[in-house]
């Protein structure tokens, strides 16, 4: 916090979330993200050695979107007024605890006109809930208030889920402490969201269609010491493919 160049980054509340990180976590995770219509979908599992400061972690992180906090302001700088609130004990499951995180965003008047244009399609993605909850030392998250309980059932029941395959791990080899598949498709087909209704936004859909059975983007993370190394490889698959659409006739 002392560099003049991350003094304003590092903010109380983004120190007391990693802080909470470094002294909870076990070194272990696994993360899914989606988007589609109807907004985000996410979840996450980690092992965690102190069901406390997991849980005090992801309130400080609802600091940071919360009025004056480092990244509520970052928002703001894009047009979006977002705040977000943290429910201790909202419910519970299977003897759980459950604590509920909502992130409210609204745009404001002085937003990209592109944004104000598309804020009927982005109204699913203004309003996100995500639910926590620690288990069996494992700290689990989702979107979807079923899965987190069919999540707590699994973890209590020792119940180990099926080998999960990633691209990454096959590209990079073993012995590397994250590994990520992105599907660089789907994320792209998705920004249609941005493009108002009329033909701009049907020729894209047109061209992004094309793009089905790509490989996803890949990325593999080592860290040792103070060292840190970061190998992403792009699937050239979605240039070609984006050139062969846009080149043919409508």
């Amino acid at each position: 916090s002392a560099d003049p160049d991350t003094k304003d980054f590092a903010s109380p509340e983004i120190v007391a979330m990693v802080s909470n990180f470094q002294e909870c976590w076990d070194g272990t995770m696994a993360m899914s993200m989606s988007l589609g219509d109807s907004g985000l979908a996410m979840g996450y599992e980690m092992g965690v050695t102190s069901e406390e400061k997991f849980v005090a972690m992801m309130e400080s992180s609802s600091r940071l979107l919360s009025p004056g906090g480092s990244f509520a302001s970052m928002y703001k700088d894009m047009g979006l007024e977002v705040t977000a609130t943290f429910q201790k004990g909202a419910r519970s499951h299977a003897g759980a605890s459950i604590h509920a995180i909502k992130m409210q965003a609204e745009l404001s008047k002085d937003a990209d006109p592109a944004l104000l244009a598309s804020a009927e399609q982005l109204k699913p993605f203004l309003t996100q809930q995500v639910e926590i909850s620690v288990a069996a030392n494992r700290g689990l998250g989702s979107s979807s208030p079923a899965e987190l309980d069919r999540m707590i059932d699994a973890a209590l029941a020792k119940k180990q889920g099926a080998n999960l395959t990633l691209k990454a791990r096959e590209v990079f080899g073993e012995g590397r402490q994250g590994y990520v598949d992105y599907d660089i498709a789907s994320i792209l087909g998705f920004a249609k969201v941005g493009i108002p209704a009329g033909e701009a936004r049907e020729n894209f859909e047109r061209m992004f269609s094309k793009l089905g059975g790509v490989p996803p983007m890949v990325a593999a993370f080592t860290a040792e010491g103070s060292r840190g190394l970061a190998e992403l490889r792009f699937p050239v698959d979605v240039i070609a493919k984006i050139s062969e659409a846009s080149s043919q006739p409508r």
